[in-house]
């Protein structure tokens, strides 16, 4: 009698997309990234093993990468840029701060809604601090979705932001170490200042007082003192 026995390849398509499956619902994003790579070099035609590659990167907070496979993937003549993969690409542009990208990809690609459009410019327009634009942006569209209201959230909040002058904070530094900090509101920043400027230009001092203006050790403390100060 001769036994026979059947061996499973756990590395083809079917086990490698079904482990990386598991890893990306289970927020292990540096792992699945690795075992999507794998996919795609297995199935290079397989879409979903792309897309899911892609938003592995972006939820590992690898932007710039994700950028870089999307551009890769647009080079091969078999891939089609749907609404799946450009939402990717702008949420990538965004997340990147690549605004002016963004901008330029919103006005040359007809995949989205308007909604969606009106959502990712707005979304634009914050990230720059245009402030007073966004409001009217939002004046001059009526769009009702979740995410654009609280982008119009936002956007309402900023108009109650009330900026610091810094050359007030510059001139109230001048006449007393560490004031401009408290003006602005960095209260810790102010006290370091007062107290490190105020110890060294106390231990320049002594040394003054004890050797006059020869003293190596007052003009040490001075210039340690000075500069920050000048800083």
């Amino acid at each position: 009698m001769s036994l026979t026995g059947n061996s499973q390849n756990i590395f083809d398509s079917l086990h490698t997309e079904q482990y990386a499956s598991y890893l990306y619902e289970t927020h292990q994003f540096k792992l699945s990234i690795s075992e999507y790579e794998r996919l795609v070099f297995l199935s290079p035609n397989n879409s979903f093993a792309k897309l899911q590659l892609i938003k592995s990167y972006r939820m590992n907070e690898q932007y710039f990468r994700g950028i870089a496979k999307i551009n890769l993937f647009s080079s091969k003549e078999n891939f089609i840029m749907n609404d799946d993969f450009s939402h990717e690409y702008m949420k990538l542009l965004l997340c990147s701060n690549h605004t002016n990208e963004a901008n330029n990809f919103l006005n040359t690609t007809n995949v989205f809604l308007q909604t969606e459009k009106d959502e990712y410019y707005l979304s634009i327009l914050l990230l720059e601090q245009q402030y007073q634009e966004s409001q009217l942006f939002i004046l001059s569209h009526n769009t009702e979705t979740d995410y654009y209201n609280s982008l119009v959230k936002i956007s309402n909040e900023t108009q109650n932001l009330r900026y610091k002058n810094p050359y007030i904070a510059m001139f109230l530094s001048v006449i007393f170490p560490g004031l401009g900090k408290f003006y602005t509101t960095e209260w810790k920043d102010g006290l370091v200042s007062f107290f490190f400027v105020g110890l060294n230009a106390f231990h320049a001092y002594r040394g003054f007082r004890k050797d006059g203006v020869e003293s190596i050790t007052g003009w040490v403390w001075c210039g340690i003192s000075f500069g920050f100060y000048t800083g």
